[in-house]
């Protein structure tokens, strides 16, 4: 039954994306990087140009220059806190970094494996350190921390009510500048537009707040239909330094999302 489970969860996660709408327009870091570079040749052709720079005033502005590029690209980066990982049992999650813990409220509830979702974030190996997963949040910015569905209709259901929980790394800047309200308006058009393009119609979604583990929080509401079916998502931004986690919960035909979440807690 368990290798069942895991089955459907891989597929679950790897053909849909209804649960795993980004959070905000990421840094394209290799785009800036090319951008720093192109102003920094202008710049030193400018230099070259005019007569009244001296070449110890051109080297000098090629410094700043090398130095604002390096400045910049350590601002939007950094390395992940090991703590930064929840960690995860059969039966609960926990993560010291952001606050937050998660138990089943049922046996029916099924828990992702660390295996499972580095499956899915492309890692085929039969075990997965939290290093490998650090290596991918800090490469791509990205990595998946959890991941459970409730399996209560598991040999019939199509669709499942799940949860997961995602990091980002939205880079110091932003972490600094950025309110987690700022975060969510800037995801929403572009979450608005994935979940058309999988085919969701009369899709609603509007930023607002809900209670998550006893504390108001900005949150994300969705709602769309397809074949006659319904989904109800909520997302919940908690942001620490330089990353954000969003916790998204969905149901279909029926808005369960408000009790999905009570099962959080804070840590």
């Amino acid at each position: 039954m368990k290798k069942k489970l895991s089955l459907i969860l891989i597929l679950v996660l790897a053909l849909s994306t209804v649960f795993m709408t980004g959070c905000h327009e990421k840094y394209d870091l290799e785009e800036m990087a090319k951008e720093e570079e192109a102003a920094g040749n202008t710049e030193e052709a400018t230099e070259e140009n005019t007569e009244d720079t001296t070449e110890e005033e051109a080297e000098a502005a090629e410094d700043s220059t090398e130095t604002d590029a390096s400045t910049t690209e350590e601002v939007l980066q950094g390395t992940p806190p090991a703590e930064i990982l929840g960690k995860t049992t059969e039966t609960s999650y926990s993560n010291s970094f952001f606050g937050i813990k998660y138990t089943t409220p049922n046996e029916n509830w099924y828990i992702a494996t660390k295996e499972e979702l580095g499956q899915v974030m492309g890692m085929a190996a039969s075990t997965i350190s939290d290093e490998e997963i650090l290596d991918i949040l800090e490469n791509s910015g990205f990595a998946i921390d959890f991941y459970a569905l409730d399996t209560t209709n598991a040999a019939t259901a199509v669709t499942f009510d799940s949860i997961n929980i995602t990091i980002e790394d939205i880079g110091k800047m932003y972490g600094i500048l950025a309110s987690e309200k700022e975060l969510a308006e800037s995801g929403l058009e572009t979450s608005k537009q994935a979940l058309e393009a999988q085919g969701w119609t009369n899709v609603n979604m509007e930023v607002t707040e809900a209670v998550f583990a006893g504390v108001p929080r900005v949150c994300t509401v969705s709602s769309a239909e397809m074949d006659g079916s319904k989904m109800f998502q909520k997302q919940i931004y908690l942001k620490k330094e330089s990353y954000i986690a969003c916790i998204t919960v969905g149901s279909f035909d029926e808005d369960k999302t408000d009790e999905i979440l009570k099962a959080f807690t804070a840590l």
